[in-house]
């Protein structure tokens, strides 16, 4: 009696593999609804997910100490605010919670079949969010300075003399700025002909601008060549001193350690699963979420990524994912933000797509806070905003009204006839809006205005 009661208790509804954001927010839902969910997890100190531990909670308490001109323990700073935020993160609180949770590395068995430390565990419906990992660098030579990514970078005490960073994405720029303004010394390596490759040349060549004022050296189109010691020898032919060396060349998702071909899922030669835009794997049963997914590696997407999940999973028509409305945000001083089409796609398709670009020259709120030099671009087709770039202080929450339109499929002209508060920062939007609507000012609707005063007045 007792065996079949366990292997029973074996069977669930849905497994959720992965105590990231993704994995918790399925999980979450689901045990709400009374369907049966276990959760697994590899390690216990990961439950909380690469954003609490390694990502957006302590890369941004240090852009915050940063600003502050902290001059204690690094670390231990960081870590007093993940443990804050851990107090609703953690195995014991969901245990609390009445969640199932199961701590062990998994492998598929077959298609509706996992094994976690020898033991089995079944369902109808799987979600795997194992999140991606860090892209390493190997350096040759004999170098004597730690090498850190995103996983131990935040471990340090105290600022470094000399500060290197290898790659010019947001993680290296906004790590590499802040230890600036902590007093190291710090130099940017990229492969890349301008930072944030992936935003507007206009947004990289402006954060090198800023760069330089802080001080920061930026190698671009350089790699390292070899290290001796504390010396760095660059393609180019330079020659850096490193104390501490931060790589940070984007991340990688390789889910070969899952057995996926077990379960029937396809998998890329890279170990990145094959996924339709319903989110299902080769096997429909099975479902990734998150970074596992390989597409934008943002938390805010894995909420995205949830819900069309969890339609999925309860209804009949299955719904596709869309990005058209998802943003991101560089925490650099001042912030980028971006959304929607990028510019390379805007000038793939200027026959359908417009620009309006404003700088903030003669924007009141950007006179008295002494930010005249930021700039903000959007892309619109017809009466409708498909994207947007703004380089300014508080870009992300600015940038909100934006993603609004967008997801809500918003004309310009309503937003336009939105009053913002004098003189707040968002005010730059309505400037922007002006824009477009001055062009529908045609000499036609200032004729047929000029009747209709004369008729009416």
């Amino acid at each position: 009696m007792e065996t079949t009661m366990k292997k029973e208790s074996n069977t669930y509804d849905v497994i959720v593999i992965g105590a990231g954001a993704a994995g918790l927010n399925s999980y979450s839902f689901l045990h709400q609804t009374g369907l049966t969910v276990l959760l697994v997890e590899k390690n216990e100190k990961n439950i909380g997910g690469d954003c609490l531990h390694n990502g957006c909670i302590p890369s941004k308490a240090l852009i915050h100490l940063a600003k502050s001109g902290f001059t204690g323990d690094l670390a231990e700073a960081i870590h007093q605010k993940q443990s804050a935020i851990a107090t609703h993160e953690s195995l014991d609180f969901f245990k609390e919670q009445g969640w199932d949770i199961c701590i062990g590395e998994a492998h598929f068995v077959d298609r509706g079949t996992i094994e976690v430390d020898g033991r089995t565990y079944r369902a109808k419906k799987i979600i795997v969010a194992t999140g991606s990992k860090p892209r390493m660098l190997t350096v040759s030579g004999t170098p004597t300075f730690p090498i850190y990514s995103n996983e131990t970078i935040f471990g340090i005490q105290q600022a470094p003399k000399n500060f290197v960073v290898v790659g010019g994405g947001p993680i290296g720029v906004e790590i590499a700025q802040a230890y600036s303004k902590l007093g190291s010394h710090v130099s940017i390596i990229t492969t890349d002909g301008q930072l944030l490759p992936r935003e507007r040349i206009e947004v990289g060549e402006y954060i090198e601008k800023i760069f330089a004022k802080n001080g920061i050296t930026v190698y671009k189109e350089a790699s390292i060549a070899e290290a001796h010691l504390t010396t760095l020898t660059l393609t180019t032919g330079v020659t850096l001193t490193c104390d501490a060396l931060l790589v940070a060349i984007g991340r990688v998702v390789d889910i070969r350690s899952l057995m996926p071909e077990k379960a029937g899922i396809v998998i890329d030669e890279q170990g990145r699963p094959k996924v339709d835009r319903c989110l299902r794997s080769t096997n429909h049963n099975i479902y990734f979420s998150g970074d596992a997914v390989g597409s934008y590696q943002f938390t805010h997407v894995t909420e995205r990524h949830t819900a069309i999940i969890l339609q999925n999973l309860f209804g009949f028509f299955k719904k596709a994912v869309s990005y058209r409305d998802i943003g991101w945000v560089t925490f650099t001083d001042p912030e980028i933000a971006s959304c929607g089409i990028s510019h390379d796609e805007y000038l793939a398709h200027r026959d359908i797509y417009k620009e309006y670009v404003l700088p903030f020259t003669e924007d009141d709120r950007a006179i008295t806070d002494e930010y005249t030099d930021s700039m903000i671009w959007i892309y619109t087709h017809g009466e409708y905003i498909v994207g947007a770039t703004i380089i300014m202080p508080g870009a992300g929450e600015v940038m909100q009204s934006i993603l609004y339109a967008i997801s809500n499929s918003i004309k310009i002209r309503d937003l336009f006839s939105t009053l913002h508060p004098y003189p707040t920062k968002s005010r730059i939007l309505k400037s922007i809006f002006a824009l477009h609507q001055k062009e529908r000012f045609t000499k036609t609707a200032k004729s047929v205005l000029r009747v209709l005063f004369k008729v009416f007045s």
